[in-house]
């Protein structure tokens, strides 16, 4: 009889061994678990800072190029209006130019036709 009791205290001191053991093994594995899935969310809300980031960047470079290419645009625009200004303005001078050398040649037949009347008179 004291031999089972015996072999039934070191059965019950096994068991709560064990009870404690389990436990232990189970807040650690609860304290990884946690562990890990704040790690897991740490690391999203650090990729969603890095994406809203690089959007924000390329929002940046859009916006950049497309204020680039505006003033481009206007300045090609602008170039091309005084261009087109300086064309015209060439295109009156020459006009004028040739209606100048169309009244010398004018006056140069009308000496010419007023030197034949004055001969054949």
């Amino acid at each position: 009889e004291g031999e089972m009791e015996g072999l039934l205290e070191e059965m019950q001191g096994a068991q709560e061994r064990f009870e404690k053991e389990r436990e232990a093994m189970q807040e650690k594995s609860t304290r990884e678990v946690k562990a890990a899935q704040e790690e897991a969310k740490a690391m999203l809300e650090k990729s969603a800072r890095d994406m809203k980031g690089a959007q924000e960047e390329r929002t940046s470079l859009q916006e950049g190029f497309e204020k680039e290419k505006r003033a481009t645009q206007e300045k090609f625009e602008k170039d091309a209006t005084a261009v087109q200004g300086g064309v015209k303005a060439m295109q009156r001078q020459s006009a004028r130019e040739m209606k100048g050398l169309h009244e010398q040649m004018q006056g140069l037949r009308d000496g010419l036709q007023q030197e034949r009347e004055d001969m054949r008179e």
